[in-house]
């Protein structure tokens, strides 16, 4: 008897905050379900008084006409929806299949930019720990930038068993690949949770001997966004850059939904280390350009050397940079764009020596907006950790910068079970370290987007 109580008070409750005068049976199915991402990226909405829910509670037992909405005008049924919370308005895309498609409408996306930058961990499809619990399966491990919480949302598109990997990132979008699979790229948006799949144009690999497989196509094929912050629309750029295969770049329009053919091919690079040229990091954006990092790895393993590879969508040029002289590994040289700026990072060269040699060239003839870390922020970065923590890797989009952080073990013959934090800085708020609740397989797995509504896959 007492459950039913509670369970019809809690009914009560939902109703009221929703503000709406459907029965109570039209808000079982969604109780449990009504935490979503923007719900709980945003601040947690004030809760409703005892006194709002007894004066509320009779409005929630009027029955409505069914489907009163289906004599509406579509601009007034986009102006109600464009008036309501980014929380809410997710979750009422559940009523019906116009309003699932209304919050498509640029009119009511453009309305919602108050999601920040934040931090997420792609977990391809591999066992690892979260919460103390040992799960599996693609997902996307999200940070709350406000109160530092984590939330797992899973992949919509992805069976249990099946592996994505990350691919691409910008704009609100990320893009996946299924496997090791180069056939087809998943544009996903997580905050609307909408997708779509895009078999690519050609192959952009060579072709294997009878029997043979790639173990990782994926490095050798690069990705980017170019996503229109005005309409939602975006180009996906992709192309090949292995030495023996076509170098053709492809380029997707989402308005017209056609790929295309540019003029423009991937240079070839040279094979100073007689190695080969990978990838594995997604491309930075900075106004019209995308920016990759590529390396090229000596057969022994022990030796690189690095490029930063870039594509101008105005006009369709690829611009290559190569340093000028080898690298011992390990190497932990990445970009960020950081504040309309792309930094050449790497946080085992304490001094950022290699990067700002001028014999090394690495950046200095890709233009203005290449730079290096300042370093008054990098030492208040390496020092943020308190000597428990060492910089690995730092992600940007915009003006906030996070750096991952590992445990730095005292004993060095005998360390203990590493750990992470992550620490997030921005010229507005300063430093902050917040310890994670999970522990990454793979440290390149990490990423940063800014959600928005009004990006369409």
């Amino acid at each position: 008897m007492n459950g039913g109580i509670n369970r019809r008070r809690l009914l009560m409750r939902y109703a009221a905050r929703r503000n709406s005068g459907f029965r109570f049976g039209d808000h079982s199915q969604n109780l449990w379900s009504d935490r979503t991402l923007a719900g709980f990226l945003m601040e947690p909405e004030s809760s409703t008084s005892r006194e709002t829910c007894r004066s509320e509670s009779s409005t929630s037992r009027m029955m409505l006409e069914p489907n009163p909405w289906q004599n509406l005008d579509h601009e007034i049924v986009e102006k109600v929806l464009a008036k309501l919370p980014l929380s809410s308005l997710l979750q009422y895309r559940r009523v019906c299949k116009r309003w699932k498609e209304s919050i498509s409408s640029p009119k009511v996306a453009r309305h919602y930019h108050d999601l920040k930058t934040t931090i997420f961990y792609c977990n391809p499809g591999y066992v690892f720990t979260f919460r103390g619990r040992r799960i599996w399966g693609p997902c996307l491990i999200i940070r709350n930038n406000r109160s530092g919480d984590w939330i797992r949302e899973s992949l919509p598109f992805a069976r249990r068993h099946e592996t994505y990997h990350l691919v691409a990132a910008g704009g609100g979008l990320l893009g996946f690949c299924k496997g090791n699979k180069a056939e087809y790229i998943v544009v996903y948006n997580p905050l609307s949770k909408h997708w779509r799949a895009l078999a690519l144009p050609s192959p952009l690999l060579p072709r294997l001997p009878l029997g043979a497989y790639w173990c990782s196509p994926l490095r050798h094929i690069l990705f980017g966004f170019m996503v229109n912050s005005d309409t939602g629309d975006y180009n996906l750029l992709v192309t090949g850059f292995h030495d023996e295969g076509p170098k053709i770049t492809y380029i997707y329009d989402s308005s017209t939904k056609i790929w295309l053919q540019s003029n423009a091919r991937f240079p070839s690079l040279p094979k100073r280390l007689n190695g080969i040229w990978v990838n594995t990091d997604p491309a930075v954006s900075i106004s019209d350009k995308l920016y990759w990092y590529v390396w090229e790895r000596s057969l022994d393993n022990n030796d690189i050397i690095k490029g930063v590879a870039v594509f101008r969508f105005k006009d369709e040029v690829w611009k290559i940079s190569i340093q000028s002289y080898s690298d011992s590994l390990p190497c932990g040289f990445h970009l960020a764009a950081f504040d309309g700026r792309v930094i050449l990072m790497d946080w085992f060269d304490d001094t950022f020596h290699d990067l700002s040699y001028p014999s090394n060239g690495l950046g200095c003839s890709l233009g203005e907006e290449i730079d290096v870390l300042p370093y008054s922020l990098f030492s208040e970065l390496e020092h943020l950790g308190e000597n428990s923590y060492s910089p690995r890797k730092s992600f940007a989009d915009g003006s906030t910068l996070f750096t991952l952080y590992k445990s730095t073990p005292v004993d060095v013959a005998s360390p203990p079970p590493s750990f992470y934090a992550v620490g997030q800085y921005n010229p507005k708020d300063g430093h902050s370290l917040v310890p994670l609740i999970i522990s990454p397989r793979d440290e390149s797995n990490f990423g940063v987007f800014t959600p928005r509504l009004l990006a369409f896959p």
